[in-house]
């Protein structure tokens, strides 16, 4: 059984139409089933007992991985259709520049260099993610840096040995050495622990000891980030088609998101830059701007980015790339089916 379902009804007065002017929604009813803590077994189950008709990732933490799939295709093979996007959402770690010892950007530095990318996706994203920056690479277009051109940055580059000596070095000119930190982080699906046990690991490697504090209660968990009370913690960051999104309404010292107060002269004035540009151009050129400035002062340690992934049986219609769009919403206002259930 799922830990959730939510039923939609068709809104008679829905203000869309499609091209040849039929109202929208084509369908009269729509049930979403979530399952939860990570098995995800009883969902498959589901799909292949014909329960389900559409069978989505969710988040960062991928619902399918690749023995999901590989399972759906053995059995239903020309019965479905598979689809997969790169998807805008992604983890990070928050770094309090307000508060010791992240407050010098040589530790901020430190970690994001110390951080393992590659052996955290192998860990804990069966289902296939890339490595991440501040602006996602399915927004490569608008200026973001690709998954190629991230995999030559230092913090992201493999093998490891070079970004750990230049941490180390790092964490000794800043005065911590040895120092020990607290991850605020929660328990909220068992891929959290196993994120929070690699950052310990990676950390320190180059001196920096940690200690992770879980909250049970996501919700209590924001709630000490936003009221400051965290040196370093995991959390998740919410999908936008948009780079100001990550740039602006985060970061800058006036964003409406900016719940940590981070706070920067130069970065407010990047930030300030890419909202301004005219052109496509300019704004691809100042967005790489930020990028750059990023990887010098690291508000954050952006991880990856997860693949959207769907798997839906062949009488559904009306899908298409991305699976969602890069504000993680889906268009059901388009979907149809040419068989009832």
């Amino acid at each position: 059984m799922p830990d959730v379902r939510q039923i939609l009804e068709r809104n008679p007065d829905y203000w869309n139409k499609d091209k040849s002017g039929a109202q929208l929604p084509y369908l009269d009813r729509v049930e979403k089933s979530f399952y939860s803590g990570g098995d995800t077994s009883a969902a498959v189950a589901a799909f292949l007992s014909n329960q389900v008709d559409v069978l989505t990732s969710a988040g960062y933490f991928n619902t399918l991985n690749f023995a999901d799939t590989d399972t759906i295709k053995r059995q239903m093979a020309d019965k479905v259709y598979f689809i997969d996007s790169l998807g805008s959402s992604f983890p990070h770690l928050r770094l309090n520049a307000n508060r010791p010892p992240f407050d010098n950007p040589k530790m901020r530095k430190a970690v994001n260099l110390a951080i393992d990318r590659q052996e955290i996706i192998q860990a804990i994203t069966p289902g296939g993610s890339v490595p991440t920056g501040l602006v996602p690479p399915s927004l490569t277009g608008e200026g973001a840096y690709s998954v190629d051109e991230l995999l030559k940055l230092p913090g992201y580059r493999q093998p490891k040995d070079q970004d750990i000596a230049e941490a180390k070095r790092l964490v000794k000119e800043a005065g911590f050495e040895n120092v020990t930190v607290e991850m605020n982080t929660s328990s909220a699906t068992p891929q959290t622990a196993d994120f929070a046990a690699l950052v310990k690991a990676h950390l320190g490697k180059v001196g920096i000891n940690v200690n992770i504090k879980v909250t049970a209660n996501y919700q209590d968990h924001l709630n000490d980030m936003i009221a400051n009370k965290y040196q370093l913690t995991y959390t998740g960051h919410g999908a936008s088609p948009d780079p100001d999104e990550y740039i602006y309404k985060h970061y800058h010292s006036k964003g409406a998101r900016n719940y940590y107060k981070f706070s920067d002269p130069k970065w407010d004035e990047l930030a300030d830059k890419q909202r301004a540009a005219v052109t496509a151009e300019q704004r691809k050129k100042a967005v790489r701007d930020v990028l750059a400035y990023h990887q010098e002062i690291v508000p954050n340690v952006p991880i990856y980015s997860a693949m959207n992934q769907a798997v839906y049986r062949n009488y559904v219609h009306g899908f298409g790339k991305p699976v969602q769009p890069d504000d993680n919403t889906i268009q059901f206002d388009v979907y149809w089916m040419d068989q009832k259930r």
